[in-house]
């Protein structure tokens, strides 16, 4: 059975579609609009030169004139094709040479960058970044213009906009058709209910999807339930801090008979650095990994990847388009970056469905606990991003994240009733997010939510430290269901970072007389203490809970030294490596 193939031929079947003009088009048709009201008398100049520009160019009906393209990549001026025209594309150290009217941003990952690139230039513009100006006409955009499709939740806030506004039979039919569209069963479910109860033109046909739809979900789990294998299902909800387990009453309630980690930390608060840190014990400053080529993860450099399939188990990762490339292809469920997380849900049950062998499951979820905090339930698809949440405060910000986390939460909870009891399931976070000036080696940063639950498991909360670089070791007690914990714990865990993964949290740090959250560091964590050496030289001793008096004056200096030896004394000077930096937030930079 395909899963997808089968809610979709039903949806076809009874009529379940989008009627009107869809998200997309509006999308389209609105930039149109903007492009075509540059006056044409106007030097216009395009930032940008791939795949975006080549979509930009190719919508129907605009007639935008521009005399130049400017790309990074380009050293020089040359020729390029973009979209079926052999166009002139010119380096990005040439903008201040030529007279430019407007420049249009053509990005939407790097537009941020791009504005602070352009706003220092000694040529003065206009700057039109496109997805401010949607925003400005009342459609959030949260993604490349050309991908806001069915399986995006601004389509189904699109519609559930419309119909809060506008209760009327189409209104309604359109919500639960992008509901089914990114399988959110529940929403689905209540509000066809809603349809048929209101006896709308066709409700009887919506009342045989449902009854169609039940029918291959309790098949679903009807054969998931009686599979005999022992997987273990491990999901993965990013920038999830240890703290908010509590806006998850799912999570919460399975984590009060679990065996509970309450000391659980990772060695760095980004998420590709986890995963280096995970499945390579590669840690950020000892192995170089911002300016050094690490290998794609698999079991020939993977301890814990080869010690999965040599236990009989199938490794299979499902997650986003830019952490899959962290490992090789025959590993990796691929999902649009910014579609719902149900996307995984469904990838999870297919498998289930398909493989003979007991799997190891990595469910990596973003969308609704990492920022933009986006999920099904919410009234306005507003893009939050930190530090700046898009001029709103940061209690704004984090009200729609608690209502994704909740959302999220439901979701689980109605996917995770599909497996089978035999199954053990890790619940786990990389990090917690970053607020305001607060260094990330603190406790939000550095604390993660991490719980085993499933048959056999104790009940047990276990207070000893754990630190996700081993992360293996737990993987292989969960295997041979043997949960050691003098070999699981320890009685510190060591951080460390570089801080120059993300280069807007530096310019937010510079601009607030904040640098020293930017620099380098390295730390032992203990259950009583907290110390930390930055790379300028300066040390701190806390004495915990509190992070907040530095104590090293009135420290033990044999103590101090002990914890100096662990943390280690290495600091690149990085300023050698920029290009090598730089090509690497361009490739995980937006996933962070």
């Amino acid at each position: 059975m395909n899963i997808k193939e089968s809610i979709m031929s039903i949806m076809e079947k009874y009529g379940l579609n989008i009627s009107g003009k869809l998200y997309e088009t509006s999308i389209k048709e609105e930039i149109v609009k903007i492009l075509n009201q540059i006056p044409k008398n106007k030097i216009v100049a395009i930032r940008g030169a791939g795949y975006h520009t080549e979509e930009l160019l190719s919508i129907e009906g605009c007639t935008l004139q521009f005399k130049y393209i400017f790309d990074y990549s380009r050293q020089e001026k040359g020729i390029v094709e973009i979209a079926g025209k052999e166009l002139e594309v010119y380096p990005c150290s040439m903008i201040d040479q030529l007279d430019i009217d407007i420049m249009i941003i053509s990005s939407y990952a790097h537009r941020k960058k791009i504005r602070d690139e352009l706003e220092k230039s000694q040529k003065k513009f206009i700057i039109l970044d496109l997805y401010d100006e949607l925003r400005k006409s009342g459609l959030d955009v949260n993604t490349h213009f050309y991908r806001n499709a069915e399986d995006t939740y601004e389509n189904v806030i699109y519609y559930r906009k419309k119909y809060l506004a506008d209760s009327n039979d189409i209104n309604l039919k359109n919500l639960l058709v992008s509901y089914l569209n990114i399988f959110d069963f529940i929403n689905f479910k209540k509000f066809a209910n809603k349809y048929i109860l209101c006896k709308y033109p066709g409700y009887k046909d919506i009342q045989m999807a449902i009854e169609e739809i039940v029918q291959i979900l309790d098949n679903i789990k009807t054969r998931l339930k009686k599979r005999k294998q022992r997987d273990i299902i491990t999901v993965w909800n990013d920038q999830l801090d240890y703290s908010w387990l509590q806006y998850a009453p799912y999570m919460y309630k399975l984590s009060r008979n679990s065996m509970f980690f309450e000391n659980a930390y990772t060695m760095t608060p980004f998420t590709v650095p986890t995963f280096l840190e995970m499945f390579l014990g590669m840690k950020p400053i000892d192995n170089e990994i911002y300016h050094k080529p690490f290998p794609v993860i698999s079991s020939f450099n993977s301890n814990m990847v080869k010690e999965i399939e040599d236990s009989g188990y199938k490794f299979i990762y499902i997650g986003d388009e830019g952490d899959s490339k962290l490992f090789e292809k025959e590993y990796v469920v691929t999902n649009y970056t910014y579609s719902s997380s149900c996307f995984g849900c469904i990838s999870l049950l297919q498998k289930l469905l398909n493989t003979e062998e007991p799997v190891f499951v990595i469910l990596h979820v973003s969308e609704e606990t990492h920022n933009p905090y986006m999920s099904g339930e919410l009234d306005d698809a507003k893009y939050y991003e930190w530090p700046r949440f898009g001029g709103d405060p940061e209690e704004k910000a984090l009200e729609q994240r608690k209502k994704s986390v909740r959302y999220w939460d439901k979701q689980l909870e109605f996917y995770m009733d599909f497996i089978s009891d035999r199954s053990i399931r890790i619940f786990m976070s990389d990090h917690g997010a970053r607020y305001n000036f607060q260094p990330i080696y603190k406790e939000p940063s550095t604390h993660i939510i991490f719980f085993i639950t499933g048959a056999g498991v104790s009940d047990i909360r276990c207070s000893k430290l754990f630190s996700l670089y081993n992360f293996h070791k737990v993987a292989k007690c969960v295997i041979n269901n043997n949960y050691n914990e003098e070999e699981i714990f320890s009685d510190y865990v060591l951080i460390q970072e570089t801080s120059i993964f993300n280069k807007t949290a530096i310019q937010y740090y510079f601009e607030n007389n904040a640098i020293e959250c930017s620099y380098g560091f390295r730390a032992v964590r203990t259950k009583e203490e907290l110390y930390v050496k930055l790379s300028s030289g300066k040390k701190y001793y806390y004495l915990l809970p509190d992070e907040e008096l530095n104590c090293i004056e009135q420290a033990d200096p044999g103590r101090l030294k002990w914890l100096d030896g662990l943390a280690g004394d290495t600091f690149e000077d990085l300023s050698k490596y920029n290009e090598e930096i730089e090509s690497f937030r361009k490739q995980f930079e937006t996933h962070e």
